[in-house]
């Protein structure tokens, strides 16, 4: 441990100070964690900075941002498909979907399979031709590396099979509530019988504390059951998680779908869609 952090802290100038070299590695580890480059850029942002003495901090900082910049823009791209993955679009242009935010292209979480690519882009056509002006929104997908790296905080996530697309609400052309797409249940109060689990696991966040915001939302239930049947319908879709309360109220019944389990996140903001 003491020659990576003497490597990686060298150039910040953190000398024999741990309380430095500890805060850099969880910041590398962190931002590895978070985006799965970022740490490699830190690394060797850490390097660039260190060679001007007398502005260290402001250089390291400078040579992360457009390190990390160039990485994402133009080199991942490029590798990404050695690794079996592909970006989605980040913005609506040939096809009518998006990211919900354009945070989910700068974290590097838009990575998919070329079939999952394809299939989202004939959704995002469906949809725009049956119900003009909607837009497809997609939250999280994939990192462009490796089977099994975790994409934090999901279960899955980790094989570029996966990605979650947002319910519609209504008098908003675009899926999902708000730039970062999950979290909006407060329409939930207006379906929900009984809770699916007696106990709430981990990542089964209520988010109770902003709940208020979405207080005025309806679900737009009849682009979302259009949605949710064309995703069904998709010979190369294996697997749907929707929250179970939603499917008798959408009107949607197949055995795709299923229920992701009291530890995982609720899907009443978002239906997690899997290739076979």
């Amino acid at each position: 441990m003491h020659t990576v952090a003497a490597i990686l802290c060298g150039p910040l100038g953190c000398g024999r100070s741990w309380i430095c070299k500890a805060l850099l590695l969880v910041a590398v580890l962190a931002l590895t964690l978070l985006t799965q480059i970022g740490g490699v850029a830190l690394w060797l942002a850490c390097g660039l900075g260190g060679r001007i003495p007398r502005w260290r901090a402001a250089a390291t900082l400078t040579a992360f941002v457009l390190l990390y910049a160039t990485l994402t823009l133009f080199v991942v791209p490029g590798i990404a498909p050695v690794f079996g993955r592909v970006p989605l679009a980040c913005f609506a242009g040939e096809h009518a979907y998006a990211a919900q935010s354009p945070i989910y292209c700068a974290l590097n979480r838009h990575y998919v399979r070329p079939p999952l690519r394809m299939f989202v882009a004939g959704l995002a056509d469906h949809m725009a031709a049956t119900h003009p002006g909607t837009v497809v929104t997609y939250l999280d997908g994939n990192f462009p590396f490796g089977d099994g790296f975790p994409l934090l905080p999901h279960l899955s996530h980790d094989d570029g099979s996966k990605v979650d697309i947002a319910l519609f609400y209504e008098g908003r052309p675009r899926g999902g509530a708000w730039f970062a797409g999950y979290w909006a249940f407060a329409p939930a109060q207006r379906f929900e019988v009984a809770p699916a689990c007696a106990k709430d696991g981990l990542l089964r966040w209520k988010m109770a504390a902003i709940q208020g915001s979405f207080a005025s939302l309806r679900l737009d239930k009849a682009r979302t059951t259009a949605m949710l049947s064309r995703i069904v319908d998709e010979k190369r879709i294996g697997q749907v998680f929707v929250e179970p309360y939603l499917l008798p109220v959408l009107g949607v019944g197949s055995t795709k779908i299923g229920f992701a389990g009291c530890a995982a996140a609720r899907h009443d903001d978002h239906i997690h869609i899997a290739l076979q």
